[in-house]
């Protein structure tokens, strides 16, 4: 039984507490929440369906699990409906050797967030689909830990990791447009197939100053890769602090193309410009 509070009036006039989102937590079991307006209701009740116990499933709308873990004899998560979120909450999912620890095809707007996936064929098996986004991903020993089929594009991965895979960390068999940003793989690892690419990027943080410590807002950061060709341009923060993504090397079936050192340069009116250099592969992150 819950007291919730609709408004308070003062001599202000009504200050609305209301709508409330209530949300059920509970071990082993899936995240679900529901929102009430108590200006439309005023005493109600609600009836919140947690969504059954945390197992391998079918996944058709956006979904959080609590941090647990999933065990699977073969294939754990299917994924069967687009513009959705997975999100894992820091969720451990573990194979028996084979199968897909996640598995997708044909669905667009997907972001897949927060996984550990451990021992499958393919950590994630991502074919015919577009603009999937996985974030916090951490893959260990599976075969491959990411494979990529059917034309897959515009697949980026965000501050994860993939180790220890047998075959590849990413098996690009058909895809273009996949992009890592501060995903850390082995490049050795890498399979791509015909008329497939790959970009490997990583975070550059910039500090502007001035010559007396204070902070320089609104300077603009240019950041010119290896061809001499801009890779992005942005202005720094209030307090002076820019984040640049930065590609490292693009891959294709022919070999990789290196796009490291950039030469970043700092302009701002009235002051002078200064430039400096980051060579990628020796530093990732900086």
């Amino acid at each position: 039984h819950l007291t919730l509070i609709d408004f308070i009036e003062d001599n202000s006039g009504k200050n609305y507490a209301t709508p409330h989102n209530i949300t059920i937590n509970k071990s082993g079991y899936v995240f679900n929440d529901q929102s009430i307006n108590l200006t439309e209701t005023n005493s109600t009740s609600v009836e919140i369906t947690i969504l059954g116990s945390i197992t391998c499933r079918e996944i058709n709308s956006s979904i959080t699990f609590q941090n647990s873990t999933l065990n699977a004899e073969g294939s754990c998560l299917n994924i069967t409906a687009s513009n959705i979120v997975v999100d894992g909450n820091n969720s451990i999912l573990v194979g028996n050797g084979s199968g897909d620890g996640i598995y997708l095809s044909g669905q667009n707007n997907v972001t897949i967030n927060g996984f550990e996936i451990r021992n499958f064929s393919n950590g994630i098996f991502s074919t015919s689909s577009v603009n999937v986004s996985m974030n916090n991903l951490s893959l260990i020993n599976n075969s491959n830990g990411i494979t990529f089929a059917s034309t897959s594009s515009y697949n980026n991965l965000t501050d994860g990791s993939i180790v220890n895979s047998t075959n590849y960390d990413i098996n690009l068999s058909s895809g273009t447009n996949i992009v890592l940003t501060n995903f850390s793989i082995d490049s050795t690892m890498i399979y791509s197939g015909v008329n497939t690419d790959l970009t490997n990027r990583w975070y550059v943080d910039i500090q502007v100053n001035h010559s007396n410590g204070l902070a320089l807002s609104n300077s603009t950061i240019t950041a010119y890769d290896t061809e001499d060709s801009v890779e992005e341009i942005i202005n720094t923060s209030a307090s002076g602090f820019a984040r640049l993504k930065l590609s490292e090397y693009t891959k294709e079936e022919n070999g990789f193309t290196l796009l490291t050192p950039h030469l970043i340069s700092s302009f701002k009116a009235g002051y002078y410009e200064d430039s400096t250099s980051v060579v990628l592969y020796n530093t990732n992150n900086t």
